[in-house]
């Protein structure tokens, strides 16, 4: 259901805040011609309100996921110091991407939003301060094993890569991050993930959004998905989907972590919202090679899945206990 201007403008004046615009800052607001109109009313409005002068670039949809933009769209957000991009198919993953991030603009993505998760999950102080507090403290970690009771069991090794977290707002020179993703991350070493996982929580297979029916079971070696047991038909789903793309690196394991996000539920379906899920596992495959991950792999596609009720031990000490986080001491997780 679309919604309204008044609902909006209180939470995304918030964002804005939050993501430190000022009044002498370029600012871009990037949307596409499936954009809701609503929306970018806001964000212009709210972007004004603060004292700065918005440019708003406006951009055929692209017919798939994963695609650049416009040089000319690409080179103005260069040139911004903020970028709101509204679009509704995400293009994390692409060269262009790359190119604005390293001029030091940041950018927060927030076509992947629902207008739901626009008004009630907006970026908080703190959240921001339990996405800062989680990635101090998996900074110096090398090994992430989930394990649960319906038998997933798999060991990933992070090497030297970096620790990636979303609290949903953008501060500083070179930020990216997605409106209402609350999250830690790393992408593993490409050819250091083994073991088996039975994904049995959401699947996000653009634009397929599904809350599983009955788990999936896969099986990961030297950091490739080799083999999906396909006894159901959103098992066929997911391994047409993979086909479909006829790009070896899209079963590659692009990154892993868990949600932060106390607000976050699984109904109704949102893939912002399943992410963040506190406590919730999220594992992914295919293209990760973005600077806030630091990963290798470069692909045509991008899946996430989320695994509930799924325990994680950092370097033997355990964080997720069954879905709730226990090993992030002095943070508030309930509220």
């Amino acid at each position: 259901m679309e919604r309204g201007f008044a609902e909006l403008i209180q939470p995304i004046f918030q964002t804005v805040e939050i993501c430190c615009v000022k009044p002498d800052e370029r600012v871009v607001i990037l949307s596409d011609t499936n954009t809701v109109p609503v929306v970018t009313d806001a964000f212009f409005t709210a972007v004004t309100s603060v004292g700065a002068d918005p440019v708003l670039v406006t951009m055929t949809v692209r017919p798939q996921m994963l695609m650049n933009p416009p040089d000319s769209a690409v080179a103005a957000m260069m040139d911004a110091d903020v970028v709101f991009d509204l679009t509704v198919k995400p293009w994390l993953y692409t060269e262009a991407t790359n190119r604005i991030l390293d001029s030091g603009t940041r950018m927060l993505q927030v076509g992947f939003a629902t207008q739901e998760t626009l008004i009630h999950r907006p970026p908080t102080h703190q959240i921001i301060e339990r996405e800062k507090a989680t990635k101090n403290l998996l900074e110096g970690c090398k090994t992430f094993h989930v394990f649960s009771e319906d038998g997933t069991d798999i060991v990933m090794e992070r090497g030297d890569r970096r620790i990636h977290t979303q609290g949903g707002a953008v501060d500083h020179p070179g930020d990216w991050d997605s409106y209402g993703v609350c999250l830690a991350a790393f992408a593993p070493l490409e050819d250091r993930a083994n073991g088996k996982v039975f994904l049995n929580g959401t699947l996000d297979i653009n634009p397929h959004e599904i809350i599983l029916a009955q788990p999936i079971e896969i099986d990961v070696e030297s950091g490739r998905l080799v083999n999906i047991k396909v006894d159901h038909p959103e098992a066929k789903q997911l391994a047409d989907w993979l086909e479909a793309w006829d790009d070896p690196n899209a079963y590659i394991i692009a990154h892993t972590g868990f949600g932060l996000d106390h607000r976050a539920k699984l109904q109704p379906p949102d893939r912002s919202a399943w992410e963040s899920i506190l406590g919730g596992v999220n594992i992914a495959f295919g293209a990760n090679n973005i600077p806030q991950l630091g990963g290798r792999t470069s692909s045509k596609s991008h899946l996430d899945a989320v695994l509930l009720n799924v325990s994680v031990e950092v370097d033997g000490r355990l964080f997720v206990e069954k879905g709730k986080l226990v090993g992030i001491d002095n943070l508030d997780l309930n509220n």
